[in-house]
């Protein structure tokens, strides 16, 4: 088919990959043409106030009185956020419980049993693997079909679809709890958030108030990061305390959360009055290229936290916890431990660190901090035949600081378009979701293959990364 013949936003979106891969081809990233990205320094230590969002605290106040859906807003961003948060990490947990395993397939649920071994080397787990894989690679899916259809489709059209498709995967495992239907059903789940979190930011930041739409954003992100921890405390609580159908109640709970946004986004929706939106009529093409610095280094800053984060929370989580000694229910506690260090973590670098030092020695900060983690190699390979010893603390708050710093390192989403225009706003936003998703594709599907090819030189690989990225930060990143 001619690119001529597509969507115009697909096609857009084409171009743009093209522009990109081109631009990221050439010889010297220092030979760019076209403007630069305005200086945009800090000046002054900003408020608490003004980096949430809020000018003032009065006019804040005021504001919520006076307008009473933007706490329906609020409400509403704070719920979708919680909700794609939520459910990624939550669902994907479930693959780990044996009674979900189970249900899906028994022939699964056994060869599963019987690849598991103790070696350094965890097991290698084809049909487990393959299923992690459907989570994001739906959300991936729902993000494309959400960037392509955004133009034409009102965006209250995409949010109520997006929740009436996650219903119906919810609907799907209660009705049909076997290995089509929960396959299924992962699909749909995945795809609705996917289509949910494309458009619930654009939505509630482009309507409303102007000073509102950092207010907004932010407590989606803020959302957005809580969710994993949240959702570690629930599959923990399911595990401990429920009945034998626990991926039944977790299914339930991911219901409840759809429906309270649901209920939420129809309050929002009703009261909102749209501000206009302006859109340039300059080609597409001429956008890309005049803003090339931006666009390459939002891209290259989705996509490389996930390469450098994933990859060794992949390969060395297991056997971390293999050498403490836990089992059954302390991994799952470990887990939670982990992930509250690291929403913590986000919100320190996000409002706090990077609005005071800048975004340049942040990065570079943590790049460094993470090529420091080579040593772990090492450390982790020895506690294979001492559980006891007293470097297994050691190896366990290495991760768990390292774990932060990739969080820390990726950010928001706000500071991340920090001097672009809004005509490739969209475009970079879209762009990075869809790589890094497809980043965590592959990754999800190669990592159980490719630790044992690896082994000691897994972090060494990591380290050469950061370094390359400090180059991209140095060269890119405008404060």
């Amino acid at each position: 088919m001619p690119l001529r013949d597509l969507p115009v936003q697909l096609r857009n979106f084409i171009i743009y990959i093209i522009v990109l891969v081109r631009l990221i081809t050439q010889r010297s990233f220092r030979s760019f043409q076209g403007e630069p990205l305005p200086q945009t320094r800090v000046t002054s230590r900003p408020s608490i106030p003004s980096m949430l969002g809020m000018t003032n605290l009065s006019q804040y106040r005021t504001a919520i009185i006076n307008d009473r859906w933007v706490i329906a807003n609020i409400i509403s961003s704070m719920i979708g956020g919680l909700l794609y948060g939520y459910s990624l990490s939550f669902v994907g947990g479930l693959i780990t419980m044996k009674t979900f395993v189970h249900a899906i397939s028994p022939e699964w649920f056994e060869a599963s049993e019987k690849a598991k071994t103790t070696n350094f080397c965890p097991y290698i787990d084809t049909p487990m693997a393959l299923l992690s894989v459907i989570i994001p690679f739906s959300l991936m899916l729902g993000v494309v079909v959400a960037t392509t259809v955004h133009r034409t489709w009102r965006p209250q059209v995409l949010i109520v679809l997006g929740l009436i498709i996650i219903l119906c995967g919810v609907s799907m495992v209660w009705a049909l709890p076997k290995t089509v239907g929960a396959i299924i059903a992962l699909c749909l789940i995945g795809f609705g958030n996917g289509m949910i979190r494309e458009v619930i930011p654009i939505y509630y930041i482009q309507k409303g108030p102007e000073h509102f739409s950092t207010l907004i954003e932010n407590t989606y992100n803020f959302a957005n990061a809580l969710g994993p921890p949240a959702s570690l405390v629930v599959y923990y609580c399911i595990l401990r305390y429920s009945s034998d159908k626990k991926w039944i109640v977790a299914f339930k709970v991911i219901g409840v959360f759809a429906l309270l946004l649901f209920v939420f986004v129809l309050i929002s929706l009703k009261s909102v009055q749209e501000r206009e939106i302006i859109e340039s009529d300059r080609p597409f093409r001429d956008i890309v290229g005049r803003y090339k610095r931006t666009s390459i280094f939002v891209v290259s800053y989705g996509l490389i936290p996930q390469l450098i984060g994933f990859a060794p929370l992949a390969f060395y989580a297991p056997l971390v916890f293999e050498s403490l000694g836990l089992r059954d229910r302390e991994p799952i506690l470990a887990s939670m431990v982990a992930a509250f260090c690291v929403f913590g973590f986000t919100i320190l670098v996000t409002f706090l660190l990077i609005p005071f030092l800048g975004r340049r020695k942040v990065l570079i900060c943590s790049c460094l901090v993470m090529s420091a983690q080579a040593a772990l190699s090492k450390l982790l390979h020895s506690q294979k035949r001492h559980p006891d010893k007293p470097g297994n603390v050691v190896a366990i708050v290495i991760m768990l600081v390292t774990c932060a710093g990739y969080a820390g390192f990726s950010g928001f989403h706000g500071w991340t378009r920090h001097g672009a225009p809004k005509q490739i706003d969209r475009v970079m936003r879209a762009t990075t979701n869809v790589m890094s998703l497809k980043l965590m594709v592959s990754l999800a599907a190669i990592a159980p293959f490719i630790i044992c090819a690896f082994a000691k030189s897994t972090f060494i690989i990591g380290c050469v990364v950061c370094i390359l990225y400090i180059v991209v930060v140095y060269v890119f990143v405008y404060d």
